[in-house]
């Protein structure tokens, strides 16, 4: 969300005047803050994470809506020839290749999937041993040294002066349920109907524009 929030943000202020304050983190950050009373109008997380929380009664359940989708990919430092990444067999020679991998920590949506899919290609210990984990989106955003990066798509694109875009890794190692971001409002917002208003905007058409070119797809 960090790399077209702002952009989404700003068109937002300009059509209706309301002033926000965005905090990003790890999806495991934001919802375990969320779930321990910090204050939010409105929460941003994967699909999953924002059901659970309308489940609990946190998040109003007519605020809910799907607002993009993104995949997991792989980049590689400019100068180095670009994986094959075409088939699992493929994706496991190129991370075994690689000297070092940075992908961000399991409190992270991405980092999880990452690691789920390390332990399905059955290398687990051999990426451990030469990983880089990122702690912050600052920390992907600083990124200039490891071999190979695995992260979501748009963050991956954005680094294009220091690496290359090599692409989305295969469906088989996809999950489209957590790779969907949702936006809901909290039962407990300071202005419930304007939250409300934010998860809508983040859905229109206008909003999904900014979010494409930013590198995510349609939910």
């Amino acid at each position: 969300m960090h790399f077209a929030l702002k952009d989404v943000g700003d068109n937002f202020t300009r059509s209706t005047g309301t002033k926000l304050a965005i905090t990003f983190g790890s999806a495991g950050g934001v919802k375990s803050k969320f779930e321990n009373g910090e204050p939010a109008d409105v929460i941003i997380l994967p699909k999953p994470d924002i059901a659970a929380l309308a489940k609990a009664g946190k998040i109003a359940p007519d605020s809910v809506h799907d607002i993009a989708r993104t995949a997991l990919a792989i980049a590689v430092r400019k100068g180095q020839p670009k994986p094959d990444i075409s088939s699992l067999a493929a994706v496991k020679e190129a991370l075994l290749a690689a000297k070092t991998i940075a992908y961000y920590e399991a409190s992270g949506a991405d980092g999880a999937l990452a690691k789920r899919d390390f332990t399905r290609l059955g290398i687990a210990r051999e990426v451990a041993a030469k990983a880089r984990l990122w702690k912050s989106v600052q920390e992907v955003i600083a990124e200039k040294s490891a071999d190979l990066l695995v992260g979501w798509q748009p963050p991956l694109l954005s680094k294009a002066a220091d690496y290359e875009f090599v692409g989305p890794l295969p469906p088989e190692l996809q999950d489209p349920e957590h790779s969907t971001w949702t936006a809901g409002a909290a039962t407990k917002a300071a202005d419930l109907e304007g939250a409300k208003a934010f998860t809508r905007f983040l859905a229109s058409s206008e909003s999904l524009a900014v979010f494409t070119s930013k590198g995510f797809a349609r939910p």
